[in-house]
């Protein structure tokens, strides 16, 4: 029983970061918004790997204009960025599953 509790604190806290002022929403409604929700991050995930690739390009081919440094701190920042992406589409299909198993459960 305090395991489920766990699980339903984590969940609840998904909702408060990833449904900011949408809470009072159906769990469809919610589930249609968390898709949505997630092709824009996976829009961000792309951007930020196209970016990383012309930061990685531009070193290879010595066509920058700032020192090393300034792009392995770019790339840095922006591999960070894509990992924190990552892991909050983890956390919106986890959600996105929980309020499913919820509409069916009743």
């Amino acid at each position: 029983m305090e395991h489920q509790t766990e699980k339903e604190e984590k969940y609840t806290v998904y909702e408060d970061v990833h449904l900011r002022g949408k809470k009072d929403l159906s769990n469809d409604e919610k589930i249609d918004y968390l898709k949505k929700r997630s092709r824009d991050k996976s829009i961000h995930l792309i951007i930020n790997v196209l970016i990383v690739i012309s930061f990685i390009f531009m070193l290879i081919y010595e066509a920058q204009t700032f020192g090393d440094w300034f792009y392995y701190v770019l790339f840095g920042v922006f591999a960070l960025n894509m990992l924190l992406i990552y892991f909050q589409k983890k956390q919106i299909a986890s959600l996105i599953d929980y309020l499913g198993q919820k509409n069916r459960a009743g």
